[in-house]
C-alpha cells in the first residue's frame, strides 16, 4: 500500500474509532477515592490550558514520557493532561506512574523517537448515526493520534492517543484537551505523512 494510501486509511480507522472511546490507558477502575485530581507538577513544566492545540498536548505528554526516564517528576505532568475521567479510572499519580512503566506501555517511557503516523478530529455528534444532524458544522471535540515509538533498545510501538475537549463550563479544566486514553496497538502500522514530534 502506497505510504499516502496507508496514511489515509489509517486515519479513516481513526476517524471512526474516535467515537468509540477507546483506551482509557488500559486499566481498570481505582477503588475508593483513590482516583482524584491532585497532581503535583513541578515549576516550569507546561500546565492544561484551553490555549494548548490537541497536537500539542500529544506532544507535551510524548516529551514527559521520554523524559520520565530520568526524571520521575516528568509523570506528574503526563498525569496532569489526562482528563478528569481518565484520572479517576487510574489515580493516584503513584498507581499511575506504575501503570504506565509497566507493560504494554513501558515502551513509551523515556522512548528516543516519536512519530505522529496519522491524526484527526471529528465532533461529537455531528454523525448521523449517532444522532447528530447532517451536515453540522462544529468545533471539533475529540482528537486522536497513532503515535509510534522507537525505544533505545529498537524495539518499536505504536499507540492510539484519544483526547476531547472539556465543555467551556467544565468544572475542572474548562475548554482544554485532555487525554482519555492511551490504546496499545496489536500491529505497528506503516508510516505514512507522519511527524516526529519527540
Amino acid at each position: 500500500m502506497h505510504a499516502t494510501a496507508a496514511a489515509r486509511f489509517g486515519l479513516a480507522i481513526l476517524l471512526a474509532l474516535l467515537p468509540l472511546g477507546v483506551g482509557a490507558w488500559w486499566a481498570t477502575p481505582a477503588r475508593g477515592d483513590e482516583g482524584g485530581d491532585a497532581v503535583g507538577i513541578e515549576a516550569g513544566e507546561p500546565e492544561p490550558d484551553a490555549a494548548l492545540a490537541a497536537d500539542v498536548v500529544v506532544a507535551i505528554q510524548l516529551d514527559a514520557l521520554r523524559r520520565a526516564a530520568d526524571e520521575p517528576g516528568a509523570m506528574a505532568t503526563v498525569f496532569a493532561f489526562t482528563s478528569p475521567e481518565n484520572r479517576a479510572m487510574t489515580g493516584p499519580l503513584e498507581r499511575f506512574d506504575a501503570m504506565v512503566r509497566a507493560e504494554p506501555f513501558a515502551l513509551l517511557v523515556g522512548h528516543r523517537v516519536a512519530e505522529v503516523l496519522v491524526q484527526g478530529a471529528g465532533a461529537q455528534g455531528a454523525n448521523p448515526a449517532q444522532g447528530g444532524p447532517v451536515g453540522a458544522e462544529r468545533e471539533p471535540t475529540a482528537w486522536g493520534a497513532v503515535v509510534r515509538v522507537h525505544a533505545p533498545d529498537g524495539r518499536t510501538g505504536a499507540f492510539l492517543w484519544t483526547l476531547s475537549r472539556q465543555p467551556a463550563d467544565a468544572e475542572q479544566h474548562p475548554g482544554c484537551w485532555m487525554t482519555d486514553g492511551v490504546q496499545p496497538l496489536a500491529d505497528d502500522p506503516p508510516a505514512g505523512d507522519r511527524e516526529d514530534v519527540a
